[in-house]
């Protein structure tokens, strides 16, 4: 049973690249309000995640606030391994608003956008990248 009232889900999703761009913007949605909870969908062609560890500290940190899950399979066509997980974040939610932001290299970032869209999310945050390439 969850003890804690969420008014708000973000979901980011990203590649190796929009995690180094959306990490300061995480730690301070995590700290700095109470009523949102947030999912992460980290994808990773080449299995690494530089931000394992520092995830694994604020998902122990945040229990019940912050769900991450590492998707590690390359994307192909037009299509992005973690939309399975996508779709279930969708057919499970129950926060009244939701938002999608998007995070990453070009190529990946249409490729998410084009899931959301054939999955009904016509509006999704495309967040600034810092970082290029890692």
């Amino acid at each position: 049973m969850q003890d804690k009232t969420f008014n708000k889900h973000l979901v980011y999703i990203a590649d190796e690249a929009g995690m180094a761009s959306v990490f300061p913007e995480l730690k301070h949605e995590l700290t700095e309000t109470s009523s949102t909870a947030i999912t992460i969908l980290y994808q990773s062609v080449n299995d690494h995640f530089a931000f394992t560890k520092e995830l694994n500290i604020l998902e122990r940190y945040f229990p019940g606030k912050l769900y991450i899950s590492y998707e590690s399979e390359a994307m192909s066509g037009n299509n992005i391994s973690c939309q399975r997980t996508i779709e279930a974040i969708i057919n499970t939610n129950i926060i009244p608003e939701t938002s999608f932001i998007v995070s990453g290299q070009t190529e990946f970032i249409e490729q998410v956008k084009t899931v959301l869209q054939f999955l009904g999310i016509n509006t999704v945050t495309v967040h600034e990248q810092f970082f290029t390439d890692l």
